[in-house]
């Protein structure tokens, strides 16, 4: 079996689409590699479509035509290995995401997250299930370097939270589908509480209340786990703004990460234990 097809301007508004439009990009992500003959003409009759069809589909998509699309498509499919050890497909999802993070995260969305993470007194992050996992991980390893956050990950709970904000707090809501009903709802409620909103997630749309939306790479069907952890898209995001924190206040951050270092050294050297 052909390694999968990887089209990230399709996986960024596949939730968007309506239902003949998913089963043409379901084609591509499933089908495509075993095709030769990928003409508009050829692939309209395979799936019983129009031509024109399969033209709205790849402008639905943000290229200009369908020989864009099918660009992409020759690309994707070249990269892929027909008979795979058993540790490529998993080394190959990983290789696409770091190279669709590369194309998506931008310099500037970084900074201003950056900037607003040190400004703003109250930090909290919201996310659930996988997305809630990867909250907990940027808690810890942001109070590591002095940076005071909290991760709530019951939909309950950020909901609450999001109805006692001001506008000293930064809201960052982490949902790979971007259809976590209760994070959305509580970014949205933030900011009407003039509080600071962005939400990384893998789906392009409008989403009321937030400020900034910060791209997350993925891979089709992702979120079923089927080959690698759903929140590893996310935290490939976090380590760059980590890192971005780092760069950008070094002085300050590397003093508070060597002193907690430090401290828990001392931790394990049996400092403070009975």
């Amino acid at each position: 079996m052909s390694s999968p097809i990887y089209l990230p301007r399709v996986e960024l508004v596949y939730s968007s689409l309506n239902s003949t439009d998913q089963f043409i990009a379901n084609f591509f992500f499933n089908e495509a590699n075993e095709i030769t003959d990928l003409s508009a003409k050829n692939v309209a009759h395979y799936l019983h479509l129009s031509e024109s069809s399969l033209t709205r589909f790849a402008q639905k998509c943000g290229y200009e035509g369908y020989r864009q699309l099918i660009y992409d498509v020759e690309n994707s499919k070249a990269m892929s290995n027909p008979e795979p050890a058993l540790t490529n497909n998993v080394l190959a999802d990983y290789t696409a995401l770091l190279n669709k993070a590369s194309e998506l995260v931008q310099e500037d969305s970084l900074r201003n997250i950056c900037q607003d993470i040190v400004k703003q007194k109250d930090l909290y992050i919201y996310g659930i299930g996988h997305s809630g996992l990867a909250a907990k991980e940027m808690e810890l390893r942001f109070n590591r370097i002095g940076i005071r956050c909290k991760a709530i990950t019951d939909a309950d709970q950020i909901l609450v939270n999001a109805a006692i904000l001001d506008e000293d707090c930064l809201i960052i809501g982490l949902t790979l589908s971007g259809q976590k009903q209760a994070v959305t709802k509580a970014l949205e409620l933030a900011s009407g509480k003039q509080a600071k909103t962005y939400l990384l997630t893998t789906q392009k749309a409008d989403y009321p209340g937030v400020d900034e939306l910060i791209l997350v790479p993925s891979l089709f069907n992702l979120s079923y786990g089927n080959r690698i952890s759903p929140q590893f898209p996310l935290l490939v995001i976090i380590d760059l703004i980590y890192d971005a924190l780092m760069r950008t206040n070094r002085p300050v951050i590397s003093e508070i990460f060597e002193t907690t270092l430090s401290l828990l050294d001392k931790k394990d050297e049996g400092i403070g234990n009975e």
